[in-house]
């Protein structure tokens, strides 16, 4: 296991630690939890706009939600 070491000023240090422990976490445990959530919206953004690049290079039809309601019958 590595480690890793943040530098933090004591304002810094304190939320950190008062959060961590209203999540009822230690501070690591809350570090690594908030770093991986932030990876994983980070993918997931990148993933949907390359996804959304992609189908308008492919020049494929689209259709807005409204017309798909429409179509199915649907009121919302």
């Amino acid at each position: 296991m590595s480690v890793i070491s943040v530098r933090l000023n004591d304002d810094e240090e304190t939320l950190l630690k008062k959060v961590a422990n209203f999540e009822g976490m230690g501070l690591s445990s809350y570090i690594k939890k908030i770093v991986f959530e932030r990876l994983e919206e980070e993918y997931d953004l990148k993933l949907a706009e390359n996804t959304y690049k992609a189908h308008i290079e492919s020049n494929q039809k689209t259709y807005s939600f409204e017309s798909v309601v429409k179509e199915l019958g649907m009121d919302l």
